[in-house]
């Protein structure tokens, strides 16, 4: 009996040491892995905002590992590319962690989609070219190459590293916040030297492995106003035309929009507009209906910040819908002074929208703006 329980301590202190020196090797991996900031937009010389993250290029063959990337996360994704190229889902599905739940989601797009990995055998040989850490996630972009060598695409690549690194299928995850969050601060943008001298941002909060969003108040109150008279005039328009979109039976939508038209940047029909809700969080989705509906119903709007993009402003305000019920929101205004709609933004503010919707930064600006 003795000899038995000594074998089964040493297997559980060798199996115990081999996750240590797993997780222990992506740590000391990730601090190797540079801080860079970068910015996004600029008010004049100055940033107004920036991102930063653990991130670096690196050039290697995923079949011809060194040092740039840990060992741990180029053995899951190799593990995972034979196993995808084999469309072997059981093995495709041991690759992916239980940690984050992403062996359920990706048994669950398999079960869905059957033939999801069917034509992964095109793919003959992968290069990695950017490494990003965040939290326990390391993001890795990656080149899929097919028969002569000829580029078949860029993705990315999501690996959850806790006791041990296993894929994530959470990258197009809309509720995780870290996720989210980490889409952002890894876009490109200008090196500068450090985050923006503003308001900083950082989560998973006191990490070693934090990203931060930075963003500088922008302007002066005149300014501010100026931007936000589009916002306050909207509204009264759909107050003042209550009584002719209410009885426009079948053409309300185009009552609407003509409704916006002096206040909107080429307005349609398919805009979408992220704001709050009654008695709700964060930002929702609403059509052109449901704008009219929000703006008109709500009882007072007051501006609080203006942040400056590339080619909009981006106008935070109050959105008061009863004494017990008050929220942040935020509108892009060009500089002809209407509103944009985000399906219209340059790229890079169009990241600084998203930016603006995620949890982690919505919940601090309005915490700061409406204590």
């Amino acid at each position: 009996m003795a000899v038995l329980i000594t074998t089964v301590i040493r297997r559980v202190l060798r199996w115990a040491m081999a996750i240590s020196s797993v997780s222990l090797a992506c740590q000391a991996t990730a601090a190797n892995v540079p801080l860079v900031h970068n910015c996004l937009a600029f008010d004049g010389q100055n940033c107004s905002v920036s991102v930063s993250v653990r991130k670096k290029s690196v050039s290697m063959w995923l079949d011809q590992p060194d040092a740039s990337v840990p060992e741990a996360v180029t053995s899951v994704l190799k593990e995972y590319y034979a196993a995808a190229r084999n469309n072997d889902t059981a093995k495709i599905a041991d690759t992916f962690s239980v940690a984050d739940k992403s062996r359920s989601k990706i048994l669950e797009e398999m079960r869905k989609n059957p033939g999801k990995y069917a034509r992964f055998y095109q793919v003959k040989a992968v290069k990695l070219n950017m490494l990003a850490s965040i939290g326990l996630y390391y993001l890795v972009g990656v080149e899929w190459y097919g028969e002569g060598s000829k580029r078949l695409a860029g993705w990315s690549e999501l690996v959850h590293c806790a006791d041990d690194c296993k894929m994530s299928a959470q990258m197009m995850s809309a509720s995780d916040p870290l996720i989210n969050f980490a889409n952002v601060v890894v876009y490109p943008g200008e090196s500068i030297q450090q985050p923006v001298g503003g308001h900083v941002i950082e989560y998973p909060q006191s990490s070693d492995r934090s990203g931060i969003f930075g963003y500088q108040a922008s302007g002066n109150n005149a300014q501010l106003k100026a931007k936000f008279a589009a916002v306050k005039e909207l509204r009264q328009a759909f107050l003042d035309n209550q009584d002719i979109i209410a009885n426009a039976g079948d053409d309300i939508v185009a009552k609407i929009v003509a409704t916006m038209s002096p206040y909107w940047n080429n307005p349609n029909s398919t805009d979408v507009t992220y704001l709050p809700r009654p008695n709700s969080t964060g930002m929702h989705a609403l059509n052109v209906i449901s704008l009219n509906a929000v703006l008109a119903n709500v009882q007072e709007i007051s501006p609080l910040l203006l942040i400056q993009g590339n080619y909009v402003d981006f106008v935070f305000f109050k959105m008061k819908f009863s004494d017990t019920d008050q929220r942040l929101a935020f509108l892009a205004v060009g500089d002809n002074g209407k509103i944009v709609p985000q399906i219209q933004l340059e790229r890079t503010d169009g990241v600084i929208a998203q930016a603006f919707q995620t949890s982690v930064v919505y919940r601090d600006i309005q915490q700061r703006l409406m204590p």
